[in-house]
């Protein structure tokens, strides 16, 4: 809510004060009621949307950024002990797809970043079996999948913030019409 707005929001409660005091003066105008009810769900709804618009949203960023750092550590660390095996088993292939150091992981756009760590959870799945020895257990793949799914999931929050701001900001000017 901008300024202009916000002292037309205190106009309004004022007149609401006065005429909510002196009901019984204009009480029997059927007219005025139900003009004056109409102007009371106005009011409500302009606070309504001004509680929503004043929530703050920066913290979704932060969470964002903090199950980012999470999934891609969690891949990382797998990717490691999946790249050593194959090494030591000579199999390059699967070497170069666990080639994933947590910088690599953590780089790019937000999808690239969650594709990565998806790529390694679907190379390190088809090797677990030989992996037991090397710390990567079932429990472990479960785990940053879940972490992969929670990232997926915040990818959309902060954008969909600003946006949903954006739609109340235009309810707001509706509403002060």
């Amino acid at each position: 809510m901008n300024n202009p707005q916000r002292s037309k929001l205190s106009v309004f409660l004022t007149v609401m004060d006065v005429c909510n005091r002196h009901n019984s003066s204009w009480g029997f105008l059927v007219a005025f009621d139900d003009l004056f009810g109409g102007f009371a769900t106005v009011v409500q709804n302009i606070q309504r949307l001004g509680q929503f618009q004043s929530v703050n949203r920066k913290g979704l960023a932060a969470d964002k950024k903090q199950l980012r750092q999470t999934m891609c550590k969690a891949a990382a660390e797998v990717a490691a002990a999946t790249r050593v095996w194959a090494l030591q088993v000579k199999n390059l292939e699967v070497a170069e797809q666990a080639n994933c150091p947590f910088s690599r992981l953590l780089a790019g756009r937000d999808t690239a970043s969650a594709e990565c760590c998806q790529n390694v959870h679907a190379t390190v799945t088809a090797h677990l079996a030989a992996l037991a020895d090397h710390g990567v257990t079932a429990a472990k793949l479960t785990a940053l999948q879940q972490k992969i799914d929670a990232y997926k999931a915040s990818i959309h929050k902060p954008r969909a913030a600003i946006v949903s701001g954006k739609t109340i900001t235009g309810q707001l000017a509706a509403e002060f019409e």
